[in-house]
């Protein structure tokens, strides 16, 4: 009897032992999930702290490359020579000094080292096309699709309020639903006239002011996963001017949902999107 007992003991304490090695491992397979995760998920793994981090990184950059540009006028680049153009070619000005002394990111010129947000994976090795509405990796978010596309915006928020132009000059961007496309007509007037439309260029290739009707699906999906984390402001300027005064643009407001238009000369926040 005592023998029985005793293998009885044995088996339980070696139930015991196994039901506590498959808790750590299951406990160990949660916690890295957790970590390598985490550059690809969203909602409350977005603390306040980390939010502060990715804006003050980016708003630094964009910093960097206002004062370059700043430094090349007083050097003696005007306007319209100002070069935006990336490291791989995008973003050309054809009206460029052929040195590069009037880029901003080249060593003869604004010596702005270039911050590549036009990445196709995530830091994890996955591309960005896994991510759903609401997740994000690194500082890039999925905002939702639009004619087709999906589209990604920065998790961080550009500081401070710009003027979409400093005059209410007419561009013939008009599009709502295509801000490359308004994007692209404004490349090429992009200098320190076009502030808005400047911080989204400055980002990459890839990287656009949306029009007001891309800025609805942000709207729409305001409350999803990570987005539901940002403090949106109440005005975003959208990239296409209104059709009826071409002196105005469009804006979406995050307060009621409204797409009113207003003077260029206004100071809104701006977000940047990009397709892929």
């Amino acid at each position: 009897m005592s023998f029985y007992i005793q293998k009885k003991r044995e088996n339980t304490q070696n139930g015991n032992v196994l039901v506590l090695i498959f808790l750590v491992v299951g406990l160990v397979a949660a916690l890295s999930y957790a970590f390598t995760g985490s550059s690809r998920t969203s909602t409350s793994l977005l603390t306040e702290e980390r939010q502060k981090a990715l804006s003050y990184e980016l708003n630094e950059y964009l910093n960097n490359v206002k004062q370059a540009a700043k430094r090349l006028k007083l050097r003696g680049c005007s306007n319209s020579e100002i070069s935006y153009e990336t490291p791989s070619g995008d973003n050309v000005n054809a009206n460029a000094p052929s040195d590069e002394s009037c880029h901003i990111y080249r060593l003869t010129g604004g010596q702005v080292e270039f911050k590549d947000l036009d990445q196709t994976f995530c830091s994890d090795g996955d591309p960005i096309t896994n991510l759903e509405i609401g997740e994000y990796c690194d500082d890039l978010a999925y905002v939702g699709e639009h004619g087709g596309n999906r589209m990604y915006t920065p998790v961080s928020q550009i500081s401070g309020a710009h003027q979409w132009s400093v005059a209410n000059t007419t561009t013939g961007a008009t599009d709502a639903s295509d801000g490359l496309t308004n994007t692209s007509i404004l490349t090429p007037l992009v200098d320190t006239t076009y502030p808005a439309v400047a911080l989204c260029i400055a980002l990459g290739g890839k990287w656009y002011m949306p029009g007001s009707s891309e800025l609805q699906v942000l709207y729409d999906n305001r409350a999803v996963g990570v987005f539901a984390a940002i403090t949106w402001p109440n005005r975003l300027w959208g990239s296409n001017e209104f059709s009826g005064d071409p002196t105005r643009a469009r804006m979406k407001r995050f307060d009621n949902g409204a797409t009113p238009h207003g003077p260029k000369t206004n100071s809104y926040n701006v977000r940047c999107f990009r397709r892929d």
